[in-house]
């Protein structure tokens, strides 16, 4: 993957990936996301049918 990814980005990702499993150990990771968006991309996306 170093190769494909470039050392810098496959660094990053385990970096990434060791702090996630790191908090998960500490029962500080939550799958909770919140989605906030601007009143202006609200018009936009009551046109939008997403995909079945």
């Amino acid at each position: 993957m170093r190769r494909v990814e470039g050392t810098e980005a496959f660094d990053a990702g385990q970096r990434f990936l060791d702090t996630a499993a790191r908090l998960a150990r500490e029962r500080r990771l939550t799958r909770l996301v919140y989605l906030a968006q601007k009143p202006s991309e609200l018009a936009s996306l009551s046109t939008h049918t997403p995909p079945l």
